[in-house]
């Protein structure tokens, strides 16, 4: 039996089921996690005031601020949604694909894929598990309270005084995306284009004008928005998360963007930006990280950018090793049924 047809299995049956607990995660999915995961994405170690052991990706998987915060490339986990979460999808990737996670070591078996899958499907909850070396804690009316991140203070400062939406009016801009509170109780919001990408441009983003005050993450990656749509997302004064790739978007225009005094992450990868960008993108001294590769600067731009802003981290393409002696090919991994 493959590994997919025994996955396929095992959620057929746990679907059969008449009545299921629902997952615990410290019984159930914490092992898995301590197993397969936390050796390469564990909190950084400290010595002498200095992080000597990061986690690959940036991603901590020992605790709940770090699983809640994600990685360099977003939230890994969606809730109530496997099929959005990263960190599921990774680890249901061929078992031949670069990208399949665990890197190294045995790969999750079919039942734990099962495990993982309706775990992230009935809410992600932790219980009491905070982790990374602290004292459980009881669970909190907010669950990202106890344990919280730096990422999530920040969050809960810009957002303070501030009254959630009601439903109808988030209802009312009709967005073909998600549209999410930025965490349980925040006023702030996260919108996504994440599955209906080709239906939001410029028409779409402009509908949620009554709603601009609120939206502190907005992912619009590989949607049919153009520069047309700096000037309703210019009006995003809360917005802190900014992610424009593989969209029309150019640079001229975003000097729009400039007044966005709570804007500190831009990721602008595979938009066709120029070679002479650089000037305008150093303007944005907020910012603190910037996605670039693919955009038509080179390595001596993204040097040129990095030294005008000290503060800045320029994510540009992978650097990747040379290529090493030809060595036997390693033994295929199998996923345990």
């Amino acid at each position: 039996m493959s590994r997919l047809a025994g996955l396929a299995l095992t959620l057929a049956l746990a679907g059969s089921a008449v009545a299921q607990s629902k997952v615990d995660f410290r019984r159930e999915v914490l092992p898995i996690l301590e197993g397969r995961c936390v050796k390469c994405h564990a909190t950084p170690k400290i010595e002498d005031g200095k992080r000597v052991e990061e986690p690959d990706g940036d991603l901590v998987l020992d605790s709940r601020s770090g699983i809640l915060k994600g990685g360099e490339g977003g939230r890994v986990i969606e809730p109530w949604a496997s099929k959005k979460s990263r960190l599921y999808l990774r680890c249901t990737l061929p078992e031949d694909d670069p990208d399949v996670m665990p890197a190294s070591g045995d790969l999750l078996t079919a039942a734990q894929l099962a495990t993982l899958a309706r775990w992230i499907d009935e809410g992600a909850e932790f219980g009491d598990w905070v982790g990374a070396g602290k004292k459980s804690a009881a669970p909190a009316a907010n669950p990202v309270a106890a344990g919280e991140s730096p990422t999530v203070a920040r969050w809960r400062e810009l957002g303070k005084g501030l009254e959630s939406l009601d439903d109808a009016t988030i209802a009312r801009a009709k967005f073909p995306g998600r549209i999410e509170p930025l965490f349980v109780g925040s006023p702030l919001l996260r919108v996504s284009a994440i599955g209906r990408e080709s239906e939001v441009d410029d028409k779409v983003l402009a509908a949620l004008a009554p709603l601009a005050g609120h939206v502190a993450q907005l992912r619009l990656s590989g949607s049919a928005v153009t520069d047309a749509s700096l000037a309703t997302i210019a009006r995003m004064t809360r917005l802190i998360d900014l992610d424009l790739s593989r969209t029309k978007v150019t640079a001229k225009p975003l000097d729009k963007l400039l007044a966005l005094e709570s804007l500190r992450t831009l990721n602008l990868h595979h938009c066709s930006l120029g070679a002479k960008s650089g000037a305008v993108l150093a303007r944005f001294e907020r910012l603190e990280k910037i996605y670039l590769w693919e955009t038509g600067l080179d390595d001596a731009a993204l040097a040129e950018l990095a030294k005008l802003r000290p503060g800045l981290t320029v994510v540009g393409p992978p650097q990747l090793p040379a290529p090493a002696d030809p060595a036997p090919e390693p033994t295929r991994r199998r996923r345990n049924e």
